[in-house]
C-alpha cells in the first residue's frame, strides 16, 4: 500500500488535498507515504481562511473580509488555490432602493465560484442575488426572512449541506418546525405559526446540547442519495 500511494501523481495527490477541510490535511500530514506527507504540509503552510462580508450599500456592492484582505489581492495572489472562505455573509444596509447592476452581481459569482466555501450566513434578501446562495457550501445560518427559495435549494439541491443553523429569528420554533418537516416529506412545507416557545422544540425530537441550544440530527434519502443534516438553534 505504502508503494502505490507513493507512485500517484504529484497532480492527483494535490487535487485531492484541495478537496479535504483543514482536520483532514492535518491527517494526511501524518501519513507515512512520502507523497502525500509532502502535499499536506505544503497544504498546511499555505491555508489561509478567510471571513468575508458581502454588502449592499447606497453606493453599490461592498466586498470586504475579516483582515481587511481585498479580494482582487486574493483572486490574483500566486497561492490563491489555497485560500477559503471559512463563511461569507450577505447584508443589506441601504436606505434606498438601489438596484444592484446584475453585470457586478455575475462578475462576483463568477470569482466567489473559484474558491472553496464552507459557509454562508443570509442575514436579508437582496434584489439580484438570487443566485448567491446557490453555491453549494457545508453550512448556512438562517432567520425568519431567509427567502423560501434559498433555502429549498440548501435542502434539496446542496449535497454539500451538513448543517442548518437557525439564529436571531423572532418564531424560532416555527422556522425550525418547517426546517425538519420539509426535509422530512422531501419538499417545502408551509410555515405555521404557533405559540410554541424554544423550549417545546424537545417535544419535536430536539435535543438540548452542552451550549444551551437544541439539534437535531435527520437522515433521508435526497435525489437518491443519503443526506445527513445536523438542524441547530
Amino acid at each position: 500500500m505504502h508503494t502505490i500511494m507513493n507512485d500517484l501523481p504529484y497532480s492527483f495527490v494535490d487535487a485531492v488535498a484541495h478537496l479535504l477541510s483543514e482536520d483532514d490535511v492535518e491527517i494526511c500530514h501524518a501519513l507515512s507515504s512520502d507523497l502525500w506527507r509532502c502535499v499536506a504540509e505544503k497544504h498546511v503552510e499555505k491555508r489561509v481562511n478567510f471571513e468575508a462580508d458581502v454588502i449592499q450599500t447606497d453606493e453599490g456592492l461592498s466586498l470586504r473580509t475579516n483582515d481587511g484582505v481585498s479580494f482582487d489581492r486574493i483572486f490574483n495572489s500566486p497561492n490563491s488555490k489555497y485560500v477559503r472562505l471559512f463563511f461569507y455573509y450577505l447584508a443589506d444596509q441601504s436606505t434606498s432602493d438601489t438596484v444592484l447592476d446584475p453585470t457586478m452581481l455575475e462578475q462576483f459569482f463568477a470569482k466567489m465560484n473559484r474558491l472553496p466555501i464552507v459557509g454562508l450566513d443570509h442575514s436579508h434578501f437582496i434584489e439580484n442575488s438570487a443566485f448567491w446562495y446557490k453555491l453549494p457550501v457545508r453550512g448556512i445560518s438562517l432567520n425568519d426572512d431567509s427567502p423560501q427559495e434559498m433555502i429549498r435549494y440548501h435542502l434539496f439541491e446542496n449535497e454539500l449541506l451538513e448543517q442548518v443553523h437557525v439564529w436571531r429569528a423572532v418564531s424560532i420554533c416555527d422556522v425550525m418546525l418547517q426546517l425538519v418537516e420539509s426535509f422530512y416529506y422531501g419538499e417545502m412545507q408551509e410555515r405555521q405559526s404557533t405559540e410554541n416557545e424554544i423550549d417545546d422544540l424537545e417535544e419535536l425530537g430536539f435535543v438540548r446540547d452542552f451550549r444551551g441550544g437544541y439539534e437535531r440530527i435527520m437522515e433521508r434519502i435526497i435525489n437518491g442519495k443519503p443526506k445527513k443534516i445536523t438542524f441547530l438553534c
